[in-house]
């Protein structure tokens, strides 16, 4: 996607793991409602620079997002899922401005953990 695609002006930008979506039914009800725009990254199997350099792109052409939020397996690797989004709002320079809200969801598609910062 364009990181100036009209599609992503949303206040709340959903940034999830590739395996995260499909864990549980209730997926597109928590982290969708509204319409929220997604992006989907790998930290495992993909190279994670890409994936910064696209999305400080996008938080950059929109302004009007004040929300990422981050829904992530509890498997190790997707832990770069919170790093990618952490370098994107501090490159971006939107620290003050947007905040993140990562989970935690188990294999099974629970959702066992929320932070905000």
């Amino acid at each position: 996607i364009p990181p100036a695609a009209p599609a992503l002006d949303s206040p709340v930008l959903v940034l999830a793991s590739d395996c995260s979506a499909f864990t549980g039914t209730d997926f597109h009800r928590t982290f969708l409602t509204s319409g929220h725009p997604l992006v989907m990254a790998c930290p495992k199997l993909d190279e994670v620079e890409p994936y910064i350099e696209k999305m400080t792109a996008i938080l950059k052409a929109h302004p009007v997002i004040e929300e990422l939020r981050v829904p992530m397996m509890s498997v190790p690797c997707c832990g770069g899922l919170g790093y990618i989004a952490t370098q994107v709002i501090k490159r971006a320079g939107r620290e003050d401005q947007v905040k993140l809200r990562t989970w935690i969801i188990t294999p099974q598609g629970q959702v066992t953990e929320e932070n905000i910062r």
